[in-house]
């Protein structure tokens, strides 16, 4: 069954700064900085991927 990985679970002030960064190949290195650090923080706090992750 697939999973969606949302921001969300963040607090509301960087959820909507994560998703207000448009989906492109170029982007500047704060942003790419900010996506990776919501990325970790939102798969950390996933409970599908924690479950999926321990199953390995």
């Amino acid at each position: 069954m697939p999973q969606w990985l949302e921001f969300d679970r963040l607090g509301s002030d960087r959820a909507g700064i994560l998703n207000a960064i448009p989906t492109r190949f170029a982007l500047p290195p704060e942003q790419v900085d900010q996506l990776i650090s919501g990325g970790a923080d939102a798969l950390r706090t996933s409970k599908a991927y924690q479950s999926f992750r321990h199953g390995l």
